[in-house]
């Protein structure tokens, strides 16, 4: 059946041929109505029923045409039309169209035949020669397009190693391929246009002008040429082509030529790869409506193609780049889930925010009291409000910031009114979403520097940073009640004689020195007797906040028994240890404690015993040796400092 089908053309064919050497004419009532009726019926068909192939349509239309007239007849013209249609559908034949002209030798009177195919032939040949600098390029292109779709495996290796290793960009290999393929696709259309210059123009993320990357021209064309002035600035602010047929402007406003050459013709397409214009592909000539329908088309072709290019080159680099940061993400996870301490979860995230924003600064907010403790990624470390900033505001309503240009968008603060110069355009930011207040931003002095990629995956390392942070937090509570008080907030016995014993050890490594305080609450028992244990609490409590008050945060203050409280004051020989003990003697006696129930303001003294660490010296022997001289400081009358 197939194979019957594809010569069923043959049938038509006998019949046209029988009417070409038929003796007699035949005659047709109506025949110029019927000649309308018929010719539009089985073009209509022709346009309906698409199955029927070129040569049984061709000798379907010539019996009709040769039993209404022939070549002499007007309906003759109506080859036109159907050699028109065939040729838009791809199906025509070139040589096959001319059997039609046998009708030639039954009349003396061929001029349809002659208009018919005086018309058709120079369509013919127009077409073909279009159609061929069309296929030309598409080969091209479809060349290119290969570079998307199949990347060579050593490509695929080198990507995947570098992944491996961290690494983000593009292999350089790739890149070249990249951008060999963009102008390759530029040389193409220029030559099956043939226009004057061809130029591809890309912009620069950083200032946001466009600037010349490619061209080709028989004059002379400005290198690295900047567009900053004339038709071609419209492309700032929209997506419209820009064609002119007839230019009667300077060349020179072209921005890429330096000389008046009298270009005619522009045609400048906007490369939209995403959502807005990167670049443009811009040809021109020196001739008047130089570009018809036919090149618009191949331009238009390969502007798709440019950013189809442009769309896979970025779809490789966001793929790189996220399977990266993902193996960043996991091992940041991995490391907070098994830390415990603040400072080395925060380490941890300012290591992964390096690696996942290669040239940005990093900070840190985390609320502490009434104010903010600022972490940044250089190792300083500060107290802070940051009420009047930027930031402060973002953690307050719980928002993600993205700012391209602060310099243009923003006249408020970055952290604080007091704050130094940051120096900063650009940046992201996301607040923790958890139990902790505070978050993370990072920035940049490059303008639009980030993606809103970038943004979410900041959001991530937040939600993971609060987790973490949340447990460090939890740890620090438990382990600062496994080792204090629980009354006065000092440390507790067993702290102080595991701290005791490290000192010491320390102090025989390094030769350094260290002191030990022991202070006793005087007349403490009477106290007690007088006001009750629950007075006597608040006064432990009230010694404590005054001891602690009056040391350095490197020393230790513990709560050794009962009243008495021990001091361990490392690098601090006797002499100082004397003055420190002195100074918290006084605060104690000056200090006033108000007793709620009694409202009665009461001063307490307490007597100190000092030691200082000597060659040789066990923790028995210092606490000895304290514990002796505290004991003489009661029996010399209280309220006093003795060195041991």
């Amino acid at each position: 059946m197939k194979r019957f089908k594809n010569f069923i053309f043959v049938l038509p064919l006998i019949a046209y041929l029988t009417l070409i050497f038929l003796k007699y004419e035949i005659k047709i009532p109506f025949r110029d109505y019927l000649i309308l009726f018929v010719s539009g019926l089985f073009i209509l068909s022709l346009y309906f029923f698409k199955y029927l192939d070129f040569l049984t349509s061709l000798f379907i239309l010539s019996s009709l045409i040769e039993i209404f007239g022939g070549a002499s007849s007007p309906v003759f013209l109506i080859f036109v039309i159907f050699f028109y249609l065939e040729l838009i559908k791809g199906d025509f034949m070139f040589f096959p169209s001319l059997i039609p002209l046998i009708s030639i030798l039954k009349t003396r009177e061929p001029i349809y035949a002659l208009i018919t195919y005086g018309i058709f032939i120079p369509i013919y040949f127009i077409n073909r020669k279009i159609v061929m600098e069309k296929n030309k390029f598409e080969s091209i292109v479809n060349d290119v397009k290969k570079f998307s779709i199949g990347m060579k495996e050593k490509h695929k290796e080198e990507i995947k190693s570098m992944i491996e290793n961290k690494e983000s960009k593009i292999p350089m290999t790739l890149f070249e391929l990249y951008y060999n393929s963009l102008f390759k696709i530029c040389e193409s259309i220029h030559d099956a246009v043939l226009p004057t210059s061809t130029c591809l123009f890309i912009k620069n993320k950083e200032d946001g002008f466009f600037y010349l990357k490619f061209a080709k021209s028989s004059l002379n064309v400005i290198p690295d040429a900047k567009i900053d002035k004339g038709p071609l600035t419209l492309f700032y602010n929209s997506e419209v082509p820009v064609i002119l047929d007839d230019y009667s402007g300077s060349s020179k406003n072209l921005s890429y030529y330096d000389k008046d050459y009298f270009i005619k013709s522009i045609a400048a397409y906007p490369i939209i790869p995403e959502n807005e214009v990167e670049g443009i592909i811009l040809l021109d000539s020196r001739k008047d409506f130089f570009f018809n329908e036919e090149k618009k088309n191949l331009i238009l072709l390969a502007k798709k193609e440019i950013e189809l290019l442009i769309r896979f080159y970025r779809y490789t680099e966001a793929s790189m780049i996220e399977a990266v940061n993902f193996s960043i993400i996991q091992a940041l996870t991995n490391k907070i889930s098994t830390e415990l301490e603040r400072d080395k979860i925060i380490n941890s995230c300012f290591e992964a925010l390096k690696d996942i924003y290669p040239d940005t600064n990093q900070i840190i907010f985390l609320r502490s009291a009434d104010e903010f403790l600022i972490i940044e990624s250089d190792g300083r470390r500060y107290l802070k409000n940051i009420e009047d900033g930027i930031i402060g505001t973002a953690i307050k309503n719980n928002l993600t910031l993205k700012k391209d240009n602060m310099k243009e968008e923003i006249k408020r603060p970055f952290i604080s009114s007091d704050e130094r110069d940051f120096n900063i355009v650009s940046f992201i930011f996301a607040p923790f979403r958890g139990n902790v207040e505070g978050g993370i931003a990072v920035y940049s002095n490059i303008k639009n520097r980030f993606k809103e990629s970038e943004l979410s995956m900041l959001s991530v390392i937040t939600d993971i940073m609060d987790t973490g942070l949340e447990k460090a937090a939890l740890y620090e509570k438990e382990k600062r009640r496994a080792s204090r008080d629980g009354l006065t907030g000092l440390y507790n016995h067993r702290f102080f004689q595991e701290f005791l014993q490290k000192q010491i050890e320390k102090s025989k490594r390094d030769k350094k020195v260290f002191s030990l305080l022991f202070i006793d609450i005087d007349n403490f028992k009477k106290f007690n007797d007088r006001y009750g244990h629950l007075a006597g609490d608040y006064v432990l409590k009230e010694i404590a906040n005054v001891i602690n008050g009056s040391i350095r945060s490197s020393d230790i203050a513990a709560r050794y028994g009962g009243e008495e409280i021990a001091v361990i004051l490392p690098e601090t020989d006797d002499e100082n240890a004397l003055r420190t003990a002195e100074k918290i003697r006084r605060n104690i006696e000056s200090h006033s404690i108000i007793l709620n129930e009694q409202n009665e303001a009461i001063n307490i003294t307490v007597s100190i015993g000092t030691s200082s660490y000597k060659e040789g010296f066990t923790k028995e022997d210092l606490i000895s040796l304290a514990d002796k001289a505290l004991y003489q400081a009661k029996s010399e009358g209280k309220n006093r400092v003795v060195k041991g």
